[in-house]
């Protein structure tokens, strides 16, 4: 009978640490995307877009803050929510600039947070509010390519873009159907080797494009939304973009 209840007591234990580790991995927030609609009332800069993306099996968060990406910790413990070690790139941007430094130093002092009607707020230390609403997911939309590098897309083809959210991609290239694999991971994006069928485009300069998009998606890292919902995915050392609606 020792031994048993030795058996059950040991069970016990490691079940219990088994859980909290799994819910130290996955909070309510894990795995959400948000965009922000204000800071303490205040609406954002015209044609400016700040993200907030939680990690979905770790405690980090990162996003865009209007101008510069930036990562974080975060620790959730019920309504509570602290946030902190914000560290961002150094890109000089002086129309969001001062929105960015106030949004940044909200973040450090958040204390709370709520998710009601869809909206999620993290209300500070002072009292100060920032709201966020979902953000417009990448995935099940098809996208339309309008310009690749410095160039309009063809308008004699239309080249797409569809994510799923099994991490496969498909679309049409102008003269072929193709499809790949890719990744997520806040604002950055990879794309497998693309493959395609193997019609023969007519046309040289639709056979150049559809070239040049393949390409340009096997060399894409980073992304963003933009308040308009255009997506811009960036590719090659020299930040040549994809632009798609």
């Amino acid at each position: 009978m020792r031994h048993l209840v030795m058996v059950v007591w040991l069970f016990a234990v490691f079940a219990t640490a088994v859980g909290a580790q799994q819910w130290a991995m996955s909070t309510p927030l894990s795995g959400t995307q948000w965009q922000l609609v204000s800071i303490d009332g205040a609406p954002l800069v015209p044609d400016s877009m700040v993200t907030l993306l939680f990690g979905t099996e770790n405690d980090t968060a990162g996003g865009n803050g209007g101008c510069n990406t930036y990562g974080s910790n975060y620790t959730v413990d019920e309504t509570s929510i602290s946030i902190s070690d914000v560290f961002s790139t150094f890109i000089a941007c002086e129309a969001t600039l001062e929105q960015e430094l106030a949004y940044f130093a909200a973040l450090q002092a958040a204390e709370r947070y709520t998710i009601r009607d869809g909206m999620l707020t993290i209300i500070t230390t002072d009292g100060a509010e920032l709201v966020f609403e979902p953000l417009i997911t990448l995935a099940g939309n098809e996208w339309v390519l309008i310009n690749i590098g410095n160039e309009t897309a063809s308008q004699n083809s239309r080249l797409t873009l569809v994510m799923n959210e099994d991490g496969t991609a498909v679309g049409n290239g102008g003269c072929n159907r193709f499809s790949t694999t890719y990744t997520l991971d806040q604002q950055t994006i990879a794309f497998d080797a693309v493959v395609s069928t193997r019609i023969a485009c007519v046309d040289e300069l639709l056979n150049a494009q559809e070239i040049a998009y393949f390409a340009a998606l096997e060399g894409a890292h980073s992304f963003q939304l933009t308040d308009d919902g255009t997506l811009i995915i960036e590719y090659s050392d020299t930040d040549k973009t994809l632009e798609f609606t």
